[in-house]
């Protein structure tokens, strides 16, 4: 789903240190 998608990417950006 699309929640799963903007998690992931939240999760990217959290792994950056963004």
């Amino acid at each position: 789903p699309v929640s799963v998608r903007r998690l992931s990417l939240k999760l990217l950006e959290t792994m950056l240190g963004n």
